[in-house]
């Protein structure tokens, strides 16, 4: 508010249209109130929460903020470049007092989350907020040879946003990264399966091998080439474990274990049994908050086509409350929930085909889903399960394994490989701009395009390729011509590359 109140203010007043029948339009301020009030009621709060309450906690009661400044000697804060502005207050607030001690580690360069409110201005003013700071610039580069980080380097200097510094490699390959010219996509797609099967026969591990695209649909050619010549491969940026529509299914039955007020979770578990689509499972959910899960045995159920299963939720939550968190994902894995799947999918009037592929689906995903096993190891309650794999996804999920990896920009970001591919450097794809009436959104628009340019080819150890195909299809079957990225115009006015035809 302090910083957008405007904006927000004239946000505020627009209106939407409600997805409920029937369809009212209702002012966005006038919604997120409704949203408010709805958490309060039901003892819940979203992650922005944590970052606002715990703000103004801090600025309305100042004994509470200087408990916990004094408390926390030391701070310490990573990735600083993608502070957004409550923390970066949150920050403040905790250093408003004698103890000054704070420490943050960050790279300008790699700021790229500007769409979840990260602003690159905090790392470069801190030593403005902080005066005692003392800065130290780390210059020496520990993954990539001298030739890739001069290609760093001159994309450095094109930062609006910047400190002033240059990166030095402690080797030197004596082999320039490669513009490689290709007359389409398929070609694109070729030539790069082509060099990893050259790679792989030379004796390069797969999991040295990085495609970087800038959009997860960017890749979908490539996807197909690759399985055609036996080449197994991971994709990043895509649905990751805990997004999965089993794994929430299964964390909804242990939330409401803990709470029966859950609505949303009623919501989604109550479609999982034969009869019961949107519309009764959220009058249905709606009880239960109102007169308590004993609802569910009422006789006013009885005679619906779903009757006979609301009883038998009932019991399975009744159940679930008297196990161990290890003995209740063995019930619902190994006993209940993929039965329920099973039983729903084969009783549907629907496709013989449909739920053939559906019921392959459910047994893959019950082997998967055993990996909540593996995560739950060390806990000894649900509640303690529940609040950390909520807060603090795992991430070992989703590291890089024996393959190659296909992966986002945004998701291989910290990571590094010895060979890496960007697909698709041209005008629209990298950088990829929404002009705006607005010059300066604009210009930071471009700015963050840059730092991700930056960091995809800071993935490199060791060979880049920077694909550039020449045309475009739509997806009406017609081409277009493409243009070089600028910011490869811009490394090679400095000589950074090696130009290749395919």
């Amino acid at each position: 508010k302090e910083k957008y109140g405007e904006q927000i203010k004239e946000l505020f007043d627009k209106e939407v249209i409600v997805p409920t029948k029937p369809f009212p339009r209702i002012k966005l301020k006038d919604l997120y109130d409704k949203y408010s009030e709805y958490k309060l009621d039901h003892n819940i709060i979203d992650f922005d929460d944590l970052l606002i309450l715990t703000l103004e906690l801090l600025k309305t009661n100042r004994t509470v903020c200087k408990l916990l400044s004094d408390k926390y000697q030391y701070i310490m804060v990573d990735e600083y470049q993608d502070t957004n502005q409550v923390q970066f207050m949150i920050i403040k607030e905790l250093r408003a007092f004698d103890n000054q001690n704070i420490m943050v580690v960050g790279d300008e360069g790699q700021c790229l989350y500007t769409w979840r409110g990260a602003d690159v201005k905090h790392i470069i003013s801190f030593d403005k907020e902080f005066p005692k700071c003392k800065r130290f610039v780390l210059e020496e580069n520990y993954r990539s040879s001298e030739e890739i980080i001069n290609v760093a380097n001159t994309t450095i200097e094109c930062f609006k946003y910047k400190f002033d510094k240059k990166l030095h490699a402690q080797f030197k390959e004596d082999l320039k990264p490669i513009i490689l010219l290709t007359e389409d996509k398929d070609r694109e797609a070729e030539y790069i399966v082509r060099k990893v099967k050259q790679l792989i026969t030379k004796g390069a591990s797969p999991k040295d091998i990085a495609i970087l695209i800038r959009s997860a649909r960017a890749s979908t050619k490539l996807e197909i080439l690759l399985g055609q010549y036996g080449f197994d491969f991971q994709k990043f940026g895509g649905i990751k474990f805990l997004e999965r529509q089993y794994v929430k299914d299964i964390l909804s039955f242990l939330k409401l274990t803990q709470n029966e007020t859950d609505e949303i979770a009623w919501f989604r578990i109550l479609q999982l049994y034969p009869n019961i689509g949107s519309f009764y499972a959220r009058k249905i959910s709606t009880d239960i908050v109102e007169n308590g899960m004993a609802c569910l045995n009422d006789k006013k159920y009885t005679k619906s086509a779903y009757g006979k299963k609301l009883p038998e939720l009932f019991n399975t939550i009744e159940k679930l409350k008297t196990l161990t968190l290890r003995e209740q994902l063995t019930f619902l894995i190994e006993s209940y929930y993929f039965a329920l799947v099973e039983e729903k999918t084969t009783n549907s009037k629907i496709k013989e085909q449909t739920k053939r592929e559906i019921l392959i689906d459910n047994k893959e995903n019950k082997e998967q889903s055993r990996v909540l096993y593996e995560l739950s190891r060390d806990y000894s309650t649900t509640l303690k399960f529940l609040t950390d794999i909520t807060l603090e996804p795992p991430t070992t999920l989703d590291e890089p394994g024996e393959t190659i990896t296909i992966s986002t920009v945004h998701s291989a970001k910290g990571l590094e490989f010895k060979y890496v591919f960007i697909m698709d450097c041209v005008e629209e794809s990298i950088p990829y701009l929404k002009p705006t009436n607005n010059p300066q959104k604009d210009l930071d628009a471009l700015e963050e395009e840059r730092r991700i340019f930056y960091v995809a080819c800071t993935r490199a150890k060791t060979h880049l390729w920077c694909m550039y195909p020449k045309y475009t299809q739509d997806f009406m079957g017609n081409y277009k011509t493409n243009t070089i990225s600028r910011f490869l115009k811009e490394n090679r006015n400095d000589n950074n590359f090696d130009k290749l035809k395919y």
